[in-house]
C-alpha cells in the first residue's frame, strides 16, 4: 500500500482521501483473505487470519467510528 503511505503519519492524519483510501484497500485485503480456503490458510499460520478478516468486518460496519490510529498501525505495520 506503498505511495500514499509512504508520505508518513502525518500525512495520513491530514488527508481524509489517503485515509479512505488506505481503509479502502484494508477492506479489499480482509475480503481476499475471507476468500481464500482454510487449507491455503492453515498452510500459512504466521498470518493472523481471523484478525485481517475481522478489521474487513470492522471497517464495512463500523467506517466513521474506526480508529485512525488503529488504521494507520496496521497499514503500515501488518
Amino acid at each position: 500500500m506503498g505511495r500514499y503511505l509512504e508520505k508518513g503519519g502525518g500525512e495520513f492524519d491530514a488527508n481524509e482521501l489517503v485515509q479512505v483510501w488506505a481503509l479502502g484497500h484494508l477492506q479489499i485485503v480482509g475480503e481476499a483473505a475471507r476468500g481464500l480456503s482454510r487449507g491455503f490458510r492453515a498452510t500459512h499460520p504466521e498470518v493472523p487470519w481471523p484478525e485481517v478478516i475481522a478489521f474487513r468486518k470492522l471497517a464495512v460496519r463500523e467506517f466513521f467510528g474506526i480508529d485512525l490510529q488503529e488504521a494507520w498501525d496496521c497499514a503500515v505495520n501488518d
